[in-house]
């Protein structure tokens, strides 16, 4: 049987479990692909093409960097975290009606960069 901590502490001291095999599917799409190096807009392209092939998927989850590829090149390849990349997430998951993630080089607000996970749920959010 398959069972979830549920990340709370009962009064008798262990965490309580529930059984998860009655909670409906969650169907996942997992994009690997060869990518456009450091090449935004073709990697975009591309992934909106293969997002279209992700029917009935409840989650998306696309390649580390998938934008650029795995790139040490933070500098010039790092965008806002409400730039381009988070706008077309949003727009894909409303697309296809699921959530799409997927990790992009960020540039925080200190000046600092990260690999960051992004989340688009199609409600907008």
């Amino acid at each position: 049987m398959l069972r979830q901590a549920r990340g709370h502490v009962a009064s008798g001291g262990g965490e309580t479990m529930r059984d998860i095999s009655e909670l409906p599917n969650l169907n996942l799409a997992l994009i690997q692909t060869t990518l456009a190096w450091h090449d935004r807009e073709a990697n975009l392209e591309h992934f909106e093409h293969l997002l279209g092939q992700a029917h009935g998927a409840d989650l998306v989850i696309l390649p580390e960097m998938f934008t650029t590829g795995f790139s040490m090149e933070s500098e010039a390849l790092a965008e806002p975290e409400a730039g381009p990349t988070s706008t077309w997430l949003l727009a894909q998951a409303k697309r296809i009606n699921a959530v799409v993630t997927g990790s992009v080089i960020i540039r925080a607000a200190d000046g600092s960069y990260r690999n960051r996970l992004l989340w688009a749920r199609p409600d907008g959010e």
